[in-house]
């Protein structure tokens, strides 16, 4: 179990150093990630739920005016003794659907995503900057004991080049047993 965690310190040490090699020089934006609940659209920070109940949440994240999301690289951690994901999807309405999602490591989702095209936030028809939020995933989620837990994600890459990044910040999503 040491050995494990030890491991996965420092493959995350090493992702961050990765992370923030790529972005030296890169022009950083105010831009957000966040999860939204799937039956009502509305953003979540908490899910409150009993004990083996499934719920299904949205990863969306913003693309600010005059840049374009061709690619994408993140992880989702969460703690697999209180939390299970059973399920983890393309969000239907995804503007640059993810091309890996791996849940082979407990505990851990890896999703990277491209497309040539891209997803671009454009200004609205006043010209005032305004960007789009695009849908990412779609995770089934349930609390797994009675106790608080929390889902986090770490974006290593997201924008259109290594060059153009403009990594979103995500509040953590507190999942609370019954």
């Amino acid at each position: 179990m040491i050995k494990i965690k030890t491991s996965l310190i420092g493959i995350l040490s090493i992702l961050m150093l990765f992370g923030m090699a790529m972005t030296a020089g890169a022009e950083e934006a105010d831009n957000a990630a966040y999860w939204t609940d799937v039956t009502t659209g509305s953003p979540v920070t908490s899910l409150n739920a009993a004990v083996g109940q499934e719920q299904v949440v949205r990863l969306m994240a913003e693309v600010p005016a005059g840049k374009t999301l061709k690619a994408y690289s993140f992880m989702v951690f969460y703690e697999k003794d209180k939390v299970e994901i059973s399920k983890v999807s393309a969000a239907p309405s995804a503007a640059v659907k993810p091309a890996n999602i791996s849940t082979d490591i407990e505990g851990e989702i890896v999703v990277n995503g491209f497309n040539i095209k891209g997803a671009k936030g454009e200004k609205d028809a006043e010209g005032n900057d305004q960007g789009i939020t695009v849908a990412l995933i779609d995770v089934t989620i349930k609390a797994a004991s009675p106790e608080t837990s929390y889902v986090t994600v770490l974006f290593s890459g997201f924008g259109a080049s290594s060059t153009d990044e403009f990594k979103p910040e995500v509040e953590p999503l507190v999942v609370v047993g019954n």
